[in-house]
């Protein structure tokens, strides 16, 4: 009987104990890396949204100013990744910035009814 008090080892209550307390830890952390997931795919959508809105606007700009509408949105769908954006340009929803060689245009990117970018801009005629 000597022999087994001196047996080296944990007690089923200290492993119980040690369980309990990984298992405190680790929900912690999985609470926290599920959040930082969401939160890092949030800033990846608003990212990809504004690149299209960008792009979306250079594309107008190697057009000429008379050329642009004045009145009225144009649609279009474009998909970066595996996400699909509704990109919507208004043009002169300002009519105070729209003239013969000036256009306010403001473009917008939707995906799953959310609007993820919003860019608004007066266009020039550089001379």
């Amino acid at each position: 009987m000597s022999n087994l008090r001196r047996s080296k080892g944990f007690s089923v209550i200290e492993v119980m104990c040690s369980l309990g307390i990984f298992g405190v830890l680790s929900l912690g952390l999985t609470t926290s890396l599920i959040s930082n997931l969401k939160t890092n795919t949030r800033n990846q959508v608003k990212t990809e949204a504004l690149q299209i809105a960008r792009m979306t606007l250079d594309n107008y700009r190697v057009s000429e100013v008379v050329n642009l509408p004045t009145t009225g949105d144009l649609t279009s769908t474009q998909t970066f990744g595996n996400r699909t954006y509704d990109i919507t340009a208004s043009f002169c929803v300002n009519t105070a910035y729209c003239a013969d060689e000036m256009r306010h245009i403001i473009i917008r990117v939707e995906g799953n009814g959310a609007t993820y970018a919003e860019i608004e801009t007066v266009f020039t005629q550089l001379k």
